[in-house]
């Protein structure tokens, strides 16, 4: 079988499939290069080679999985981000574009504070700690998560990533592993959270390579989805009394409200910050002392 041939079979295979947002072009090329152990370019360049049985093996499994409704990030164990590519496992969610537009929204804080203490959230790969990292080297940037597989993977990224001295990571539920002295008295803090934000009840909704694959204690919220966002909002008033605080969320449109008021409640000062919106999905930034919205 050549490159050009299973391209076509992988192509004809993958066309028939219904998961959301999936490319069989675009699918089809990444498991026949990783299969055959070349890069894009180089397959591209020449289509006849033949694939040695191994590799035949290896791109039909693939092929074979996708189909099975796995994630085509999860099968090749990449995942891009920002521009630069992550390890992924299953116990990491696979980086979106709402992932980049947190990332973005933090970045934006911590242009105004390059001394930040920075917080990941619910790191998962650390692809959030390790973009802001890079952006921001005399920021002290810390990943926190409460399973130990997301966080191994979360130290090779910044290791691959040359970030391993600046972005830390440690085994947290939320702030809990942070101490006292993380925080240096004036410095501003910026928490970009992901965390699990779906009601219970829309689970079961989910599409199969979400609700099946990913993660499950990454994606249920609870009843209405913000058990987490409520918990880590108590965390931050208790330890970040008093800081420029700048707090960056993954949410649903609708539980943008309810939030906001809530940490109005429990930070006295803080100002909502604007919602960006992304396919239905809004971050919002709730920053401290009269900062100026994110965007």
């Amino acid at each position: 079988m050549t490159l050009r041939e299973a391209l076509i079979i992988g192509r004809k295979e993958l066309s028939g499939h219904r998961c959301p947002d999936s490319d069989p072009d675009r699918e089809a090329e990444l498991f026949l290069c990783r299969a055959a152990g070349l890069s894009r370019e180089a397959a591209l360049a020449a289509p006849e080679a033949e694939l040695s049985g191994a590799q035949q093996k290896h791109f039909l499994a693939y092929i074979k999985r996708r189909l099975a409704h796995e994630p085509a990030a999860y099968i090749v164990g990449t995942a891009w981000f920002q521009g630069r590519e992550f390890s992924v496992s299953p116990a990491t969610l696979i980086p979106r574009p709402a992932t980049e537009t947190v990332a973005d929204a933090a970045a934006a804080a911590c242009a105004r504070h390059p001394l930040a203490l920075v917080l990941d959230v619910g790191t998962g790969s650390g692809c959030v700690a390790v973009y802001l990292a890079a952006a921001f080297p005399e920021a002290r940037v810390i990943g926190l998560d409460v399973a130990a597989a997301a966080l191994k993977t979360a130290r090779r990224n910044a290791a691959a990533h040359r970030v391993g001295r600046r972005a830390t990571f440690r085994r947290s539920d939320l702030l809990a592993g942070l101490s006292r002295t993380d925080a240096a008295p004036g410095r501003a803090v910026v928490i970009a959270a992901n965390l699990l934000y779906l009601p219970s009840a829309m689970i079961s909704g989910l599409a199969p390579e979400v609700r099946d694959f990913e993660p499950r204690i990454a994606l249920d919220g609870g009843p209405d989805g913000l058990d987490l966002c409520r918990r880590l909002i108590g965390q931050a008033a208790d330890r970040f009394a008093g800081a420029d605080l700048h707090l960056v969320l993954e949410l649903l449109p609708e539980q943008y409200a309810p939030l906001a008021a809530f940490a109005r409640k429990k930070i006295p000062g803080l100002k909502a910050g604007r919602i960006l919106n992304l396919s239905g999905i809004c971050v919002g930034a709730a920053l401290r002392r009269g900062c100026a919205a994110v965007r």
